[in-house]
């Protein structure tokens, strides 16, 4: 009776030990799952600054464009004046010649 009683013991200890091993690997997996999520989360987050920060660079891009062309249209505008100014000039000294005939 003692031996079947050790033996009942070994085997609930032996029971116990695979249960407890069993509950410690479902912990293990939650971990992995959750460590899987974690990472996934922490790609979308730098996937999305990927985006943002190509979006900040197109933006640069497209204001310095923007900049550009403006800067064109105001030299386009100076030249503008500059020739109006010539005209002006020539126009003041076909007065100045007419005056002095």
């Amino acid at each position: 009776d003692k031996n079947k009683e050790i033996v009942q013991n070994k085997n609930k200890v032996q029971n116990k030990e695979i249960v407890q091993n069993k509950v410690q690997d479902k912990d293990k997996n939650k971990e992995i799952v959750q460590n899987k999520v974690k990472d996934k989360d922490i790609e979308i987050v730098q996937n999305k600054n990927k985006v943002q920060n190509k979006e900040i660079v197109q933006n640069k891009e497209i204001d310095k464009n923007k900049e550009i062309v403006q800067n064109k249209v105001q030299d386009k505008d100076k030249n503008k004046e500059i020739v109006q100014n010539k005209v002006q000039d020539k126009d003041k000294n076909k007065e100045i010649v007419q005056n002095k005939v």
